[in-house]
Order: structure tokens, then C-alpha cells, then sequence
């Protein structure tokens, strides 16, 4: 879940910057001037809810890794919240998301969200990737390497374990333990490690 400022305050979008949010999900970062997604009208792993555009928002389908409809540098910024931990090719992607912006935001869930909601919930199939930072250098490590290794504690069924409103304050008090934040300006680094 996107908190809009974090990006805004650490780049200094403001607006009218050609922001582009690629695999945005339903609710695209409200400043972003263009959206990126593989599929416009397929909703499956939107939670069945279609993207809702702003209508200054241009929409491109495309998927991040082969953006080749969009020019060099075309964007000022990119917003990549929640996608990166799906794709096929971690390095593609973020080769990408370089080429057609100057500086950028990626988000994505963090190794204790993936390992606790794991523990939660029966995982959802469709992360491929835990996504991790060190300095300017993001690291990707196959998901179902750490669900391995956690195997007799996942999908328990704690989540009656801690009340849903402590776990939402805790989330919102601490966002860091939920997710990989990371700015980016004129590149960044990328490592694939099987763990």
C-alpha cells in the first residue's frame, strides 16, 4: 500500500512532473501523469478491481519488463509500488524502469511482511520475489526459497494469534518492517542471490 508521500517528500515530485506509475495496481499514485500495466482490462491480480485512472492520466499497456513503447528518460520519475515482486526478470524491470526515468520509487512487500503473512495466511502464488536493499543496490531472493526454510510454521492460521488493530497500528506506526522503500537517481544496482 502506496503511501504517497514517502515518494513525493523524498524526490520532490511536485505537480505537473512527468510521472509515470508502472503496474500500478487499482489506485494509481495521483500525481503520475501516465500508467503502465500489462493488462488494462484484466483485473486478477487487482483483486478483481479494475484501474481506476484520473482523466489526465494517460494510460500504456506494456509490460515493465519490455516498456519499448516509451522513449529514453521520457518520464521525470517512476513509481514501481508492488510490481517488482511479481515479474519474471528482476533485472529486466529495473533496467527498464532506469531507461525511461531519471529517478524513482520502488516499494514492495519486506521479507518479514512475506514471512509473516505467510505464517498468517496460505501464501499467495503470485509473489515470485523478496526484495530486499543494501545501499544503492536492490537484492532479490526467490520467495519460495524463504518459504521453504519457515515450511512448519506457514499457514498456521496465527492471525487470531494478534488483533487485527494491533497489527494495523503496528503497520502503520513502523512501515520499514513491511516493506522495501527505495529511492533511486540516475540508477541503482541489482543482485539476483539465491540466499
Amino acid at each position: 500500500m502506496l503511501d504517497e508521500d514517502y515518494p513525493i517528500y523524498h524526490l520532490g515530485i511536485r505537480k505537473g512532473d512527468s510521472v509515470v506509475d508502472v503496474g500500478s495496481g487499482q489506485f494509481p499514485f495521483r500525481l503520475a501523469t501516465a500508467v503502465v500495466d500489462k493488462f488494462r482490462d484484466d483485473s486478477t491480480e487487482r483483486s478483481g478491481t479494475p484501474i481506476k485512472l484520473n482523466p489526465s492520466q494517460k494510460f500504456i499497456e506494456a509490460d515493465i519488463e519490455d516498456m519499448g513503447v516509451i522513449k529514453d528518460k521520457e518520464f521525470k520519475y517512476s513509481i514501481a509500488s508492488h510490481i517488482l515482486e511479481h515479474v519474471e526478470d528482476p533485472k529486466k524491470a529495473c533496467a527498464e524502469l532506469m531507461r525511461i526515468s531519471k529517478a524513482g520509487y520502488i516499494e514492495t512487500p519486506s521479507v518479514f511482511f512475506e514471512l509473516m503473512f505467510s505464517i498468517w495466511h496460505k501464501p499467495k502464488p503470485y509473489h515470485r520475489w523478496v526484495v530486499s536493499k543494501e545501499g544503492n543496490r536492490l537484492i532479490f531472493r526467490p520467495r519460495e526459497k524463504l518459504l521453504e526454510a519457515f515450511k512448519p510454521i506457514i499457514g498456521l492460521g496465527l492471525n487470531n494469534a494478534i488483533p487485527d488493530a494491533s497489527l494495523h497500528e503496528a503497520w502503520r506506526g513502523h512501515p520499514d518492517f513491511f516493506y522495501t522503500r527505495f529511492v533511486w537517481k540516475e540508477g541503482f544496482e541489482v543482485e539476483v542471490r539465491e540466499w
